[in-house]
């Protein structure tokens, strides 16, 4: 025991020795590692008062006391204020443990952490160490909307301190804003442009000056502002004119005249005109402006014109010197003083008139070319004895729950939904005043009702400036109307000028913080909410449905402000919203049913957890073409091609090279060319870039790149020498530097194949292709023994051709480079895929036989033997035929109508473009109650183009602008669709000799439902492009439908999806009425009801007898058949001029008068059974009195048939067309009666029956 008590004692010396030993360091406490966060509050006092505007913090900086280690753990507390004034914590903080911050500064002690998500209101934020070190700031996020920019097309800003100055009418903004989950531009809603912006395209602007409203939308509050921008239309736009009495205002009388609805004076207006004009300019030319006349009128009449050389005029005109706007533009400030020219009734201007002064003057253009140019400016004055509206305007941005706020501007074109508020401004009432409001559409105006159709919100009875709020709650009709304001003031009226306004109430679900495209960092799917416009009843409203990934979300439902909320602390469905996103692609989608009307929304939004590089890539793309100018954000044609060797390493034979290139979180850029540096660039801490840009160096450009995020740029058109081509771009960060290396090795081989650009465009699904081949210094090019043509575009020689009749399969096309003696024979070789798919593509002519089938037999086109083709509707007195057109057929996408989707031009493969204006998307909705039951089909045989010497055929072309025939631009292949713009008669052709088409629908669809299937043509009908119906004969073994052809265009087979209110539960003719709607032979009355049980009139009863038997329109637009019948379109939605003119030729209908129809006159029984009788040329007996006796036997009311009907009634009686029907018989011993009822109408649903079994008689169904 005491060895044990030795050996332990022995070893506390031990060990009391050692420590001894160990050498004195000074003290470090925990402290001595810490955070500091210089961008963030210290306390939640400093947050709020810097409060922040985004909900995701990108650059979350911060720094630490010593080497920040590689991760760092961070959680994000939500606080609020409780009772006693304290913050406290509020729910379940976000935690994100172990992230990879971004580390810099000299000593690695600074550090970033990308994508911070934040809550709404106070955020205490506490990030820590591996090691348990902790540190805290504070963040107020302050969700209000914000708008911080406004740019315009060009490049413009609208920020408020300058008015920027445009030539172009139709303006495109971007509105980068915060926190706003809509903006509305006027009441235009602007679309969301990527995150946290949004544009508006094609916003109409008016010539002069335009004050513009902005709001910016959250679901509880908005952000409104204005700004304003000058049109300038041409030559001598005018704008910022006043008439005042000298140049420098000293009377202070100055009136502005532009801009201004209405003027009132007690006096007349002063007598000199000042104000600004603008004409076209170059650096070079001076336009060396100069008035000639001046003029002015009132209503139309001249009130005086002058020349500047007449006394009245001399000496009395200052144009002070030129202005250079550096857009093109030159402007002038003027006074002209026209104080000597003589009073008369109407000058100076005191009476009441609608006046409009004109600048006459001449100046040079940018060509040194004499121009001339006419100013104008006009206004309305009303003296100031009489009450008057100085001004009607729309306010936006009015909160609907209380009819509060809003901002007043220029009154709305178009609307989709109401109500609109209105702001009446009176001048000169005496105090009280009544305003009144009117609509007017197609001259038959309506008085709107207060209290009904409108309410009177405020008014200001102040006299001489008084004031009117309206909420305008409904509109007596939809699309184009006028609205027309006016105000009664003791006794008076006066009318404001009519407001042109087009109200299209179509039912739609927006969607409010959450948007196509969004990207989010967690996996929580924030709270959004939406608005249901055009839903009428509560239970619609209350039935609309909310899914994320198929999952149903509960809504909560305003029915009276029509919004709805869908949030994560509903408690119907608490932590709906929590982590539901999936890596990759998710699915919202809100869907509904308006009047019967499907609606619905569908979003796609992301969730990636990646991070941004500091550098990316550099990336080498082709330069464009004169023919393609959009600069290219990628290579799809592949012309620069990485070297298998080499990552940074590009191969090319082009000359030129565009560069793209990424720098971010950096202070400085640093191009280097050859070793040379080349550019630099400087940037904010922000990110953006303090060198003002663009810079030029040695003739090349670099700039920002607009279409991409913050931080990339384009190095513009670099020459590339032959060999290799050195760049690096280098970012630098304090002493950090990154850089990225690109090396572009330039050949030039003897000769190139552009077109088909291979391997690319190896495959094809067209039995043809166009060849291009590129070989400089050649004599010529031969593709087999064909001399390809010879083409110079920019200084380049192409050869092109095109080769045609390929196979299925593999096909070798062989070619031949000469240059003097020598030959350089080579080949490629194309598969021809021959796949029905959107694409496909068939050239074919007309043969001997006058028959094509195409896509494997999916359409068959035939024509009776010697048809031939002929303008559509040439006016010419030479009669053209052509019989070598090359049709082309193509199946089309049917969203908008492209049948190439890109366009290989010189060996630059571009993108088609889809309709920027979205005209052939709407143009080719489906019709409603039909959807596509086949492909949507392309026919066309070309045209001949008489603008070239003689004419000049044209084969099949595509069905939008292209190199075929540049309707437009030359410059710009495929940029619209030439469908509408080909409105020549010399534009289309068409064939001699009625053809049929067959095309193959759905081997889907029932048998049951083939009844209701047709075929619809797009194309030109009676002067529109639209829709035309045409009917069809279904076999539905072979699931074809056949129906006549005589123009070309869009083909698709519709299948009539569903029914009509009126016709659903007929007792008798439903599905006859469905048939005769599907094939064409008979119109709604409008999207709901048919009109089963309305009368049929002569005119649509007509027009049913031509389309049922299928009769080519035949009509003289110069000689006319019947004079009552009014020759334009949409008189009437149950007929067609034309048809009834075609009856009247084909000796179906005759009139009921000299040249008399009266189309809308109700058709008897009789009527229909003797037109039906013609038009089927049945067998009619000459004995009327045989007829009348044969008839008493079968009808016991057959002495009300007219004369001339009766050999009619018997006709359809013996083929069981037209029966009649069965009334009791007095005697009870006795059988059923039959009444024919002759003089009574005939319903559009027994027209419906009767004309079915017609058709089915002539096998035409």
């Amino acid at each position: 025991m005491a060895r044990k008590q030795s050996r332990l004692l022995s070893l506390l010396v031990a060990l009391v020795m050692l420590l001894t030993l160990i050498p004195v360091f000074p003290a470090q406490a925990a402290s001595s590692q810490y955070f500091t966060f210089p961008s963030f509050g210290k306390t939640p006092l400093e947050a709020q008062n810097n409060p922040v505007n985004v909900d995701v913090i990108d650059q979350f900086n911060g720094v630490f006391s010593q080497t920040v280690p590689q991760t760092l753990s961070y959680k994000v507390q939500q606080q609020v204020l409780d009772a006693g004034g304290n913050w406290s914590d509020k729910g379940v903080p976000k935690i994100v443990a172990n992230t990879t911050p971004i580390i810099s500064g000299p000593s690695n002690q600074e550090f970033a952490i990308q994508k911070v998500q934040l809550f709404i209101g106070m955020n205490k934020i506490t990030v820590s160490t591996p090691s348990g070190v902790e540190g805290v700031c504070y963040v107020f996020y302050d969700n209000a909307p914000v708008i911080f920019d406004i740019s315009l097309n060009n490049g413009d800003k609208l920020n408020g301190s300058s008015i920027p100055y445009v030539d172009v009418a139709d303006q495109f903004f971007i509105i980068k804003t915060a926190n706003a989950d809509s903006v509305v531009v006027g009441s235009t809603i602007a679309t969301k442009y990527g995150s946290g912006a949004f544009s508006v395209s094609n916003y109409h602007l008016d010539p002069g000056l335009n004050t513009l409203t902005f709001v910016a939308k959250s679901d509880t509050r908005q952000y409104t502002l204005t700004r304003q921008i000058i049109y300038v239309n041409g030559p001598g736009a005018l704008y910022g004119v006043y008439m005042q009495s000298d140049i420098n205002n000293s009377a202070n009388d100055a009136v502005q005249i532009d801009g201004v609805k209405v003027l009132s004076s007690q006096n007349a207006l002063p007598q000199g005109l000042k104000g600004t004009i603008s004409v076209p300019s170059n650096a070079v030319i001076d336009p060396q402006l100069a008035f000639t006349n001046v003029k002015l009128t009132r209503d139309g009449n001249s009130v005086f014109s002058h020349p500047i050389t007449d006394p009245e005029l001399a000496g009395k005109i200052t144009l002070l010197p030129p202005k250079d706007d550096k857009k093109g533009h030159m402007t002038y400030d003027f006074f002209i003083d026209l104080s000597a020219i003589a009073a008369g009734g109407s000058w100076p201007i005191k009476s009441n008139g609608t006046y409009t002064f004109y600048l006459d003057g001449k100046y040079y253009d940018g060509s040194n070319q004499l121009k001339t140019l006419q100013g104008t400016v006009a206004f309305v004055f009303k003296d100031s004895s009489k009450a008057s509206i100085a001004d009607v305007q729309q306010l936006f941005g009015v909160d609907e729950s209380n009819d509060t706020g809003g901002v007043a501007g220029k009154f709305s074109r178009s609307i989709s939904n109401l109500p609109i508020y209105a702001l009446i401004t009176a001048q000169n009432n005496a105090g009280d005043f009544t305003p009144q409001i009117s609509v007017t559409q197609n001259g038959t105006p309506v008085n709107l009702v207060q209290g009904t159709d409108y309410i009177l919100l405020n008014k200001d009875i102040t006299p001489n400036k008084g004031s009117a709020k309206i909420k305008i709650l409904k509109l007596p009709f939809v699309n184009d109307m006028t609205l027309n304001f006016s105000i009664v003031d003791s006794g008076n009226t006066d009318n404001f000028q009519p407001l042109a306004l087009k109200y299209t109430p179509i039912p739609s679900i927006v969607l409010y913080n959450i948007y196509d495209g969004d990207n989010y960092a967690l996996t929580d799917l924030p709270d959004f909410s939406g608005k249901l416009f055009n839903f009428v009843s509560d239970t619609e409203k209350q039935n609309i449905k909310v899914t994320v990934n198929g999952a149903v979300k509960h809504a909560i439902i305003d029915l009276t402000t029509n919004r709805f909320t869908v949030k994560n602390l509903d408690p119907a469905a608490p932590n709906q919203l929590q982590g539901i996103l999936n890596e990759g692609a998710n699915e919202v989608i809100v869907e509904g049913t308006s009047q019967g009307i499907p609606v619905i929304t569908r979003l796609t939004v992301y969730y990636f957890t990646t991070d941004a590089p500091i550098l990316a890539d550099p990336i080498p793309v082709p330069v464009p073409t004169a023919a393609v100018p959009t600069r290219n954000l990628d290579d799809p044609t592949h012309k620069f091609v990485r070297d298998a060797s080499s990552a940074t390493t590009y191969n090319t034979t082009e000359k030129t090279a565009d560069i793209l290139f990424n720098v971010t979180q950096a202070d400085k850029a640093v191009i280097m060319k050859d070793g040379v540096q080349f550019f630099t660039i400087d940037f904010n801490p922000d990110g953006t870039t303090s060198t003002a840009l663009p810079i030029t160096v040695n003739g090349i450009k670099i700039d920002s790149e607009p279409a991409l995020p913050l931080g990339w740029f384009r190095i513009y058109g670099l020459p590339l020498t032959i060999g290799t081509n050195s760049y690096v771009i280098k970012g630098l960060k304090g002493p950090i530097t990154t850089f990225k290396p690109l090396s572009i090795v330039r050949s030039n081989p003897p000769y190139q194949v552009l077109s088909p650009l291979l391997p690319q465009e190896r495959v094809v699904n067209q039995n043809f292709v166009p060849v291009v081949i590129k070989a400089d210094g050649a004599d010529k090019v031969l593709i087999g023994k064909t001399e390809m043509n010879k083409v110079t575009e920019n200084g380049e020689i192409y050869y092109t051709s095109e080769v045609s009749n390929l196979k299925p399969g593999i096909n070798t096309i062989k070619y031949t480079v000469v240059r003097g003696t020598q030959s350089s024979n080579d080949q490629f070789d194309v598969n021809y895929a021959n796949t029905d798919t959107i694409g496909a593509q068939y050239r074919a002519s007309l043969s001997s036989s006058t028959g094509m089938k195409v896509f494997n037999n999916k359409v068959s086109l035939s024509f009776p033997k010697g048809t031939m083709l002929t303008p559509y509707n040439d006016t010419s007195t030479k009669i053209e035929l052509f019989d070598k057109q090359q049709f082309l057929f193509g199946i089309a996408d049917p969203l908008d109508g492209r049948t190439q989707k890109t366009y290989n031009h010189n060996g630059d493969v571009v993108q088609i473009n889809s309709d920027e204006s979205n005209f052939m998307r709407t143009m080719l909705n489906v019709p409603v109650h039909f959807g596509y039951a086949s492909q949507l089909y392309w026919l066309d045989a070309g045209y001949y183009d008489t603008t070239q010497p003689g004419y000049v055929q044209l084969n099949g072309m595509q069905p939008y602008y292209g190199v075929e025939k540049n309707y437009n631009d030359p410059a710009k292949p495929y940029t619209k669709f030439n469908v509408w713009g080909r409105t020549m008669g010399t534009s289309w052709l068409k064939p001699t000799n009625r053809g049929t088409i067959t095309l193959k629908y759905d081997d889907a669809v029932r048998d049951f439902a083939s009844n209701r299937l047709s075929i619809m043509r797009f194309t030109m009908d009676n002067g529109q492009m639209n829709w035309v119906n045409i009917g069809g004969k279904v076999d539905s073994k072979s699931h074809t439908i056949s129906a006549s052809i005589d123009s070309f265009g869009y083909y698709a087979v519709f299948l009539n999806t569903y029914g009509f209110d009126d016709t659903e539960s007929h007792d008798f003719a439903r599905d006859d009425m469905e048939l005769m709607f599907a094939r064409g032979i008979m119109n709604s009355k409008d999207g709901s009801e048919f009109g089963a049980y309305e009368p049929t009139t002569r005119g649509e009863f007509a027009q049913m007898m031509v389309k049922a038997l299928d009769l080519p329109l035949n009509y003289d637009p110069n000689n006319y058949l019947f004079l009552d019948v009014p020759h334009s379109s949409n008189v009437s939605p149950y007929w067609d001029w034309r048809y009834i003119e075609t009856a009247g030729q084909k000796g179906i209908v005759r009139g009921v008068g000299t040249r008399q129809f009266a189309p809308d006159d109700k058709v008897s029984r009789e009527q229909a059974a003797t037109m039906i009788a013609l038009a089927m040329n049945l067998k009619l007996g000459k004995d009327y009195e045989l007829s009348k006796k044969n008839l008493d036997k079968i009808y016991v009311d057959s002495g009300q048939i007219s004369y001339y009907a009766r050999t009619a009634i018997e006709a359809v009686y013996q083929q069981k067309l037209m029966i009649g029907r069965t009334i009791a018989n007095s005697d009870p011993k006795g059988k059923p009666l039959l009444v024919f009822e002759p003089q009574a109408n005939i319903t559009r649903a027994e027209s419906a029956k009767v004309v079915a079994n017609m058709m089915r008689k002539f096998n035409k169904l």
